[in-house]
């Protein structure tokens, strides 16, 4: 089967179907993506909390430029809200005091924050332990995000002008010849622009492609869920997402149950990843030493793949290397709280808009060129 496009986006996660939603009023695009189902790996498998005081500047700013969208997205975008109230609580010992103020006066030119003594923490978050949590601050604007209403809300957007999903179709090879060949399964699409979307396998998307890689590394993080007795259960589900200082662990309450992470990050090759044993103890042991929450055995557990430049900021913009080959990868783990800010970017850069003037600034900090081709794979796999 044969299919011709303005544009072919490599990737059925948020950054590559938000992105397409942004496109579809303006060309015809066609995505692909290798599994069955859109936002299989990163997108899934997120703890999916919108944060403005996280992450690189530019990733805060993309934050900030998002938080719009999510409180008033467009009409018939979702029939559900986007977010819901939930709180970010930064907490530390006695110990890591003083990293906590540089925290604290880092996110309060961000947004809005409340510095927490020891008393206010622990009324806040009442199953901190004492000795873990000497003070804190609280982000009160942070939300918990509808990762399927975000997701289905720009694949809506997209397929009702026109652009086709096509899923369970890996891609087993792309040439350029004058335009873009992508041929995935019993597809072949040609179309003048590629989209590299492709979250942990991108990098070899861009192998695929005949072109060096640009260092993006993909990096697994663990969670579990605990169960919690009923009352504990009722008098936490307000609670914040809580994280120590020094990012060795946080939780949030999740459904009833405590979703707990140990915010590793492990260096691997692109996979369907999956948990360590060691690594949910190790959460869990920091989990049980900082609450008083009874220890039970996990209720489920998972892993995803959070990939990262060098620099830790998204890689967006065209290839200087390889007429029309775009890159919209490596968001890390703000891919969803940032997806309509980026999205909305990426699509301005693609199109070739003009920009305003922070736009021009997150273009560059950005850019595929702000730092030099990196080759940050030996062989190239068989199939993505």
């Amino acid at each position: 089967m044969v299919e011709r496009a303005d544009v072919v986006i490599i990737g059925g996660g948020i950054a590559g179907i938000s992105l397409a939603g942004r496109l579809a009023p303006h060309r015809d695009v066609v995505v692909i993506e290798m599994e069955n189902h859109l936002g299989t790996h990163a997108t899934g498998r997120s703890a999916a909390v919108y944060i403005e005081a996280y992450g690189s500047r530019a990733i805060r700013l993309l934050s900030t430029r998002s938080r719009a969208f999510f409180e008033a997205p467009p009409a018939g975008f979702s029939a559900v809200p986007l977010v819901h109230p939930r709180g970010s609580l930064v907490f530390a010992g006695s110990d890591d005091r003083d990293r906590l103020r540089k925290e604290y006066a880092l996110a309060e030119r961000i947004t809005t924050v409340q510095w927490l003594d020891q008393d206010a923490l622990l009324t806040c978050c009442p199953v901190l332990r004492p000795e873990a949590a000497a003070a804190g601050f609280l982000e009160p604007g942070a939300r918990d995000i509808d990762t399927d209403a975000l997701l289905q809300g720009f694949a809506r957007m997209a397929r009702q002008c026109g652009t086709r999903i096509l899923t369970g179709v890996p891609v087993s090879e792309i040439r350029h010849a004058g335009d873009w060949l992508v041929i995935a399964g019993e597809w072949e699409i040609r179309a003048d622009v590629l989209v590299n979307a492709a979250g942990a396998w991108a990098e070899e998307v861009a192998h695929r492609a005949g072109l060096p890689g640009r260092g993006l590394q993909p990096m697994r993080r663990t969670a579990a869920t605990l169960p919690l007795p009923p009352d504990l259960a009722r008098a936490t589900a307000d609670l914040p997402v809580a994280t120590a200082v020094d990012e060795s662990f946080y939780f949030k309450p999740e459904a009833g149950d405590m979703l707990v992470s140990l915010s590793e990050e492990t260096p691997l090759r692109p996979c369907d990843a999956y948990p360590e044993d060691l690594d949910i103890a190790t959460a869990l042991e920091r989990f049980h030493e900082a609450t008083t929450v009874p220890r039970a055995r996990p209720k489920a557990s998972w892993a995803g793949l959070r990939t990262f430049a060098a620099d830790r900021n998204p890689v967006v913009g065209y290839e200087s290397t390889a007429p029309g080959f775009f890159w919209c990868a490596g968001q890390g783990g703000y891919g969803l709280q940032t997806a309509p800010a980026l999205s909305a970017l990426a699509a301005s850069l693609l199109l070739q808009e003009s920009l305003d003037s922070s736009g021009v600034a997150l273009a560059r900090a950005l850019s595929p060129e702000r730092f030099g081709i990196v080759n940050s794979l030996g062989d190239r796999c068989s199939a993505l």
